[in-house]
């Protein structure tokens, strides 16, 4: 599996590169992710199966627990999707193409970039469910 993560920043800071590229080497066995700061301009992308927006949600409405997020993506890989993007910081105005898919990894409002390592971290957990890996040592 392929994801291509797209955040609405410029750029990173090296605080919250380091955290999410640790993420993305633990993810290396499972699959391939890749970061793509966008700045303020709309989301620019191509050749996904499937794109997912990622929202703040206070409400609770749109947030999902680990466990469903684990089986979202096993069951996109048993359905023949090789490639996902996720869309952090935008609005439904931002992208052309949008899924049905819309999601919040917290009920709490978090900046773009504390989003991203949440993301990432949720991302190898759901790996690491799928796996039978203990995630906590």
């Amino acid at each position: 599996m392929n994801y291509t993560i797209y955040i609405k920043e410029k750029n990173l800071t090296t605080n919250i590169k380091a955290a999410v590229h640790e993420y993305i080497k633990r993810l290396s066995p499972f699959c391939k992710a890749t970061v793509c700061c966008a700045g303020k301009k709309k989301a620019a992308f191509a050749g996904s199966d499937i794109n997912i927006l990622i929202t703040p949600d206070q409400t609770g409405k749109h947030t999902i627990s680990s466990e469903a997020f684990a089986r979202m993506i096993s069951d996109y890989a048993l359905g023949g999707y090789s490639k996902i993007s996720y869309f952090i910081g935008f609005s439904p105005d931002d992208l052309p193409i949008l899924s049905n898919q819309i999601f919040s990894v917290s009920s709490m409002t978090l900046s773009n970039e504390i989003c991203l390592i949440a993301f990432t971290e949720q991302l190898y957990r759901a790996y690491t469910i799928n796996n039978n890996i203990t995630y906590h040592k």
